[in-house]
């Protein structure tokens, strides 16, 4: 089983971050690796402010040092009772392309949104959007004031594409695992012939509403196969991103596959997963459409 691996920077998010890496790891079994990465600030900036410059000596010690001090105020704030297995690293360079190279041998990559240190700056963050652009396992994106404890419900945008189909999948997994429901959520607006629907047929009137509600009955039928597992549908008209904002609560799991069609169709690397990651209430999953190895 692949390990989780989680960005800590010494911001709110990142402490967010590491709390849902603790949780996932001590109900899935798996094991966390925490990275801190730090670079140097531009050259001249110390002369600047009439202040020396750290040694890089100095900078990997204070990062490591920071970085066991946010692990064990994790580890204060979880149930002992579950053992988990916990590494560490501070790493010289990028952070974004630090943890992108290594979510190519992980399971998962945890982040915070909306922090103030290195792995989170900006309205969403640079490192925060670089990383579920680019990533090659799942990314949890984990606003900085979620509340960080177990699923109230696993939420999913269905929309017609293999994306998401698979985190359909994904979804599936965790609803088993943690004993939520799984919500199947599909937005419907009428469109021009130019812009077709998932489904085939371009009803009119009020027709439309309940031809969303057949595909989405078929597609979530489709998607279990042989599985017995209940999903609660859910149709609504409107944005996708505003459709599945309202959607979910603060303790609720929003899974999204990354390459939309249909009612998601600027899902890949757009707005709809950028405006969910930024402004959900509860942590967000982008699920990367990339063959596993």
């Amino acid at each position: 089983m692949r390990n989780i691996i989680v960005g800590v920077d010494g911001s709110t998010a990142s402490e967010r971050a590491l709390d849902r890496a603790f949780l996932e790891a001590g109900k899935t079994g798996q094991a966390v690796h925490v990275v801190s990465a730090w670079t140097n600030p531009a050259l001249g900036m110390g002369l600047a402010y009439g202040a020396p410059m750290p040694s890089n000596a100095e900078r990997q010690t204070a990062s490591q040092d920071l970085l066991e001090e946010h692990i064990a105020k994790a580890h204060s704030r979880r149930d002992a009772s579950t053992l988990i297995e916990v590494t560490s690293e501070v790493i010289e360079g990028d952070p974004a392309r630090t943890l992108t190279r290594l979510s190519r041998q992980a399971g998962t990559v945890i982040i915070g949104a909306d922090g103030h240190g290195q792995l989170t700056s900006g309205l969403l963050g640079s490192v925060t959007t670089y990383v579920i652009h680019h990533s090659a396992c799942p990314v949890i994106v984990v606003p900085r004031d979620a509340p960080v404890g177990e699923p109230t419900r696993i939420v999913v945008a269905l929309d017609g594409s293999d994306s998401s189909r698979i985190a359909f999948q994904w979804a599936l997994r965790e609803a088993t695992i943690w004993e939520r429901p799984l919500i199947a959520v599909h937005a419907w607006r009428i469109h021009t012939p130019r812009v077709p629907l998932p489904y085939a047929s371009l009803p009119t009137g009020s027709s439309y509403e309940q031809d969303a509600r057949d595909w989405l009955d078929d597609e979530v039928a489709e998607c279990l196969a042989a599985d017995r597992t209940a999903v609660v549908r859910a149709i609504h008209y409107g944005d996708p991103a505003g459709v599945l904002l309202d959607a979910t609560g603060p303790d609720d799991l929003l899974v999204l596959g990354s390459r939309g069609r249909g009612g998601f169709a600027s899902l890949v690397l757009g707005s709809v997963a950028t405006q969910c990651a930024t402004h959900a209430r509860g942590s967000v999953v982008i699920v990367k459409d990339i063959p596993s190895s």
